[in-house]
């Protein structure tokens, strides 16, 4: 199905917003400041206008959304040294003579309306563009900050330069005069090299190989990097083997969604997120596998980056994952402070992600020391 580009004014809803470009409520003078600097309409459609839907159009068959969205584009803004850009503001570097360009979108679909943005650079001798640091919620699902009445929406309904039809399967009858970012690349690799925290040839009945796991979308601004480990066991006892292995990468892959029991980390979902994950083992015998795990994330809507430990300790003869009252005794109390715990003097700390905690267990009581504990619930990090 061809798909038709329509240059209008964007009269209220409900109206036909297929209008001749005489009539629009943009003058012709009011257009072409909008799109100084910019190229000349190849068509009845503005060529940067054109190229960002093409853009979006490639957006869609890259993360496969289905079904024709109209999208409303409102006036290009920059053309200057720089321009702000989802709250960062993006400036020229001394090296290039590049002229940063940003347009707010408003994409309608049966799924729901979107808020979405683009910048972009445009070099006028080559007559390219590039871009770069787009907003695209579609993308990753997440609905946000679409909704009708929503003050966005409306400025952008109200001040709409261009609207246009895209679909992911339907053709655009223009040349692709674009750089873009690239989409989402994934990667669960088997590291060859010997870590600082095991080694392949520990004497023991099992063996511990490190695994990598990165998953990019620079389009999306997702970079996400999960060190874990995963173990092999003798002939004969992979029915263990696959159960350690399988809650190991639950607790190495778990995602956000705290009210959801099946949490499992969705990097498709994600959206302007950092994560990195690694980890220590704390004690390696034919007991115990014990480590610890350490997280460093910052995400959208979050006020600042968070990190954080956790820890867990398997049972090497059962596969199990070990609680506190495994090591305590099943006679203890199963809630207690975490004072009345630490002072048992039963534990010490071994080594911090933070060198200056020197005296991390006192500095723990101090701050939780009141919090109660459930024994029962608790992980074993021995």
């Amino acid at each position: 199905m061809l798909l038709i580009l329509i240059l209008s004014g964007c009269r209220d809803r409900g109206e036909d917003l297929a209008k001749d470009p005489a009539e629009s409520s943009y003058e012709m003078d009011e257009m072409e400041e909008q799109t100084e600097g910019l190229p000349a309409a190849s068509s009845e459609l503005s060529g940067a206008y054109q190229q960002m839907a093409m853009y979006i159009q490639e957006g869609f068959r890259m993360y496969h959304v289905e079904g024709e969205y109209q999208a409303y584009f409102g006036p290009i803004e920059g053309g200057a040294s720089g321009v702000w850009v989802d709250g960062c503001y993006v400036d020229t570097g001394d090296e290039t003579d590049d002229v940063h360009f940003y347009c707010d979108i408003l994409l309608e679909g049966e799924s729901g309306q979107w808020r979405e943005g683009i910048a972009f650079t445009y070099d006028a001798k080559a007559d390219w563009y590039v871009f770069s640091s787009q907003y695209e919620p579609l993308f990753a699902g997440d609905s946000f900050w679409a909704e009708w009445g929503d003050s966005y929406v409306t400025d952008v309904l109200d001040n709409c330069v261009c609207q246009i039809a895209i679909a992911r399967d339907a053709d655009i009858a223009a040349p692709i005069r674009y750089d873009s970012e690239n989409g989402p690349l994934e990667k669960d690799l088997l590291l060859d090299c010997i870590w600082d925290f095991g080694d392949k040839d520990n004497g023991l009945a099992y063996q511990i190989t490190p695994r990598a796991y990165y998953y990019w979308d620079e389009r999306l601004d997702v970079d996400i990097s999960i060190r874990y480990p995963q173990v092999e066991l003798e002939k004969g006892r992979e029915e263990v083997e696959e159960t350690i292995n399988e809650k190991l990468r639950e607790a190495f892959f778990y995602g956000y969604d705290w009210g959801d029991e099946d949490n499992l980390l969705v990097p498709g979902e994600e959206m302007y997120t950092e994560i990195e994950r690694y980890y220590m083992i704390t004690r390696e015998d034919e007991q115990y596998l014990s480590m610890r795990i350490y997280e460093y994330n910052s995400s959208r809507l979050a006020n600042h980056p968070n990190e954080w430990e956790t820890g867990i300790t398997f049972d090497m003869r059962t596969g199990e994952a070990v609680r506190l009252e495994n090591v305590l005794g099943n006679d203890e109390t199963e809630e207690l402070t975490l004072k009345e715990l630490l002072d048992r003097g039963n534990f010490r700390c071994l080594w911090s992600w933070i060198p200056e905690d020197e005296d991390w267990i006192e500095k723990l009581k101090e701050e939780k020391g009141d919090d109660l504990l459930s024994i029962r619930k608790l992980s074993a990090t021995i």
